[in-house]
């Protein structure tokens, strides 16, 4: 895990030393920092800096199901024709990569702390079903929105910050 950018820029120039182009995935929960990141990753790495968020048919309630997947494909196409390193961040981003079969060199998760505690991660660590996860320790439910309930069960289910080859920390 990194808490430091410059090293996590020396291990993914470390990393990415494959002919170009390359790309990097940006995966985290709803206000983790990823766009943050990315685009600070971006103008480190001299990749471009492609947000699903652009692609995005906003105001759906949900996101794998509303991204303008031919877009994003004709996109990443036209970069990769001109040899361009890719940082690609977004929400549920493993699964829209699943969903479009590409292939990726690493990633990165992006874990927000707050008082040094990554606060999203009882989800992941505790839980033991879905239902489980969503529930805050007094009973409650974590989700306001058809979004959160997306995010909540994409973390659950695919784990993107176990399947991450890169885990980028910061305290809120």
């Amino acid at each position: 895990m990194f808490k430091d950018f410059d090293q996590l820029v020396g291990a993914l120039s470390d990393y990415c030393v494959a002919p170009a182009p390359y790309v990097i995935l940006v995966d985290g929960f709803t206000n983790a920092g990823k766009s943050f990141l990315a685009k600070r990753l971006s103008e480190a790495l001299g990749a471009v800096h492609v947000e699903l968020d652009e692609f995005l048919n906003n105001c759906q309630g949900t996101y794998v199901a509303h991204i303008r997947y031919p877009e994003l494909i004709h996109r990443l196409a036209d970069l990769n024709s001109e040899s361009r390193n890719i940082v690609l961040e977004g929400v549920c981003a493993q699964a829209i990569v699943h969903r479009i079969e590409l292939t990726i060199t690493t990633s990165v998760y992006v874990k927000r702390l707050v008082a040094n505690a990554w606060v999203d991660g009882r989800v992941l660590r505790e839980a033991r079903s879905l239902a489980e996860a969503m529930t805050t320790e007094e009973g409650k439910t974590q989700i306001t929105s058809r979004l959160d309930e997306e995010v909540f069960a994409y973390h659950f289910r695919f784990r993107p910050n176990e399947r991450s080859a890169f885990v980028y920390s910061w305290n809120a």
